[in-house]
């Protein structure tokens, strides 16, 4: 009996050192694992910013003297009065949601959404309108020019 019992605690130890290499086996693949996510992320977000900067080719909004400057940062940029839209005009000749600007394979799209006042492109009345540099958009009583701004050169 004392053979047996003298077995089964060397192979409880045994057992123990086997349980605590796979433990640390499991947490060096886990490790590299994420370094993986982490480092394929990086790249991914390198491509993705430099994808917009392509399409979005560094389009701004701003008014004649330039003292406002909007920069087009997003595929959809909803305008109008409401508090919760991305560029908010507080003047009571905008609706709510007034408009909505789109870019799609690198062109920016001007949309009325049913606003009273209307939206204008270049003084013409527009439901929806693709979008070149130096147009004039009218919103409101809000006039502004849509610009490509030259990237910083670091």
């Amino acid at each position: 009996m004392d053979g047996f019992t003298e077995f089964l605690g060397e192979f409880a130890g045994r057992l123990s050192a086997f349980k605590e290499i796979i433990t640390a086996s499991a947490l060096i693949i886990i490790d590299i694992c994420a370094l993986v996510i982490i480092c394929f992320c990086s790249k991914e977000k390198k491509n993705v910013q430099k994808q917009w900067s392509k399409s979005a080719r560094h389009m701004v909004l701003t008014d004649a003297e330039q003292k406002f400057m909007f920069t087009l940062n997003a595929k959809e940029i909803l305008m109008g009065r409401h508090i919760s839209v991305d560029l908010r005009f507080p003047d009571l000749s905008v609706s709510r949601y007034h408009a909505l600007l789109t870019l799609e394979n690198g062109i920016w799209t001007l949309k009325d959404l049913d606003s009273k006042s209307g939206t204008y492109v270049n003084g013409q009345k527009i439901n929806a309108k693709q979008l070149h540099p130096n147009d004039e958009i009218r919103i409101g009583k809000k006039i502004l020019y849509l610009r490509r701004m030259r990237p910083n050169v670091q």
